[in-house]
């Protein structure tokens, strides 16, 4: 199932992605749910969207398209259809090292 999630937040890759590289991540970017921009060498991630395995789409990013590259990161995300279903993504040199939920719970 899908959810309609805010992203915000950036990327920042060690130095500014060659022209193959950019190339192949415009295709992946206009051809999917998963939709940065990349100005220099920041992944801008600000966007309300349905995405699905958001996590699965990062995963393959870095090792498919950025291998080469050093990226790290965190990018802060909400569900507009859960309000309390939110956290954060943080990448440390491409590794994904923590996906964060916070679900609240109202006490009286």
């Amino acid at each position: 199932m899908t959810n309609k999630i805010k992203f915000y937040g950036f990327f920042e890759l060690d130095r500014k992605p060659d022209r193959n590289v950019k190339k192949r991540m415009n295709i992946l970017f206009k051809n999917t749910p998963f939709n940065l921009k990349l100005k220099g060498k920041t992944l801008i991630w600000e966007q309300i969207n349905y995405v699905y395995d958001h996590i699965g789409w990062l995963e393959y990013l870095i090792n498919h398209i950025l291998q080469e590259y050093c990226l790290n990161g965190e990018v802060e995300w909400s569900s507009l259809d859960d309000l309390d279903d939110y956290g954060s993504i943080i990448i440390e040199n491409n590794t994904i090292i923590l996906e964060r939920k916070h679900i609240l719970s109202l006490q009286r």
